[in-house]
């Protein structure tokens, strides 16, 4: 007679399936359950997944709502820089003084200075550019081509005072003088800046009217 015969109240110990590895235990507890409860999860797994789908797909949607956004923006201020230096850039003129030589001699090169000085110092006042300025200084690019016209580099000193030392900058011009139709033009210029945090910087061509 074995223990249990012998121990009526005694109970014996219930016995329990094995659970199964991490990849099957979701069959595994599908299986027990009934059959509309089996449905039941099915159809809200399928929820979930469909509710996800649509996240997932809006999220996409409004990422490609902001790049397109952002482009446009990038593009309206790209339009916005280049009005801007195209209008800094434009041709300046002012009739050239009677009785020129030539287009390069001295008077021509000083009758160009001035000009610009007196532009730049208009500038300043209406608050386009950063004062004070002190005179232009120019230097002819090569010999007079034909019809009298030269070509000029020009630099308009800019002078600040900070904790004691004076700073120079300023800014650069082209210029070109036509003695035979008696004109001066100047444009001023916008170098591309050297610094390597502005890499991409919109740039606009200086205007044929003031090269040589």
């Amino acid at each position: 007679m074995d223990r249990a015969s012998r121990d009526p109240g005694s109970v014996s110990p219930e016995r329990r399936d094995p659970l199964p590895g991490l990849l099957s235990l979701p069959g595994f507890l599908l299986a027990r359950l009934s059959p509309r409860a089996r449905i039941a999860v099915v159809l809200g797994a399928l929820a979930v997944l469909a509710g996800a789908a649509a996240g997932v797909s809006a999220l996409i949607r409004e990422g490609a709502r902001q790049a397109a956004g952002d482009r446009a923006t990038e593009s309206e201020r790209d339009a916005l820089r280049r009005r801007t230096l195209a209008e800094d850039q434009r041709p300046r003129r002012a009739p050239a003084p009677g009785g020129l030589a030539s287009a390069d001699a001295p008077d021509a090169r000083l009758a160009v200075q001035r000009a610009i000085t007196g532009d730049v110092r208009k500038r300043v006042h209406a608050g386009l550019l950063d004062g004070p300025v002190a005179a232009t200084s120019c230097e002819a690019i090569g010999a007079p081509r034909r019809r009298g016209a030269a070509g000029f580099n020009c630099f308009t000193l800019r002078t600040t005072r900070k904790a004691g030392y004076t700073i120079e900058s300023g800014y650069r011009f082209s210029a070109r003088v036509d003695a035979g139709r008696g004109s001066l033009a100047w444009c001023k210029r916008n170098p591309r800046p050297i610094h390597p945090d502005t890499g991409y910087f919109v740039t606009v061509p200086v205007s044929r009217a003031c090269l040589p």
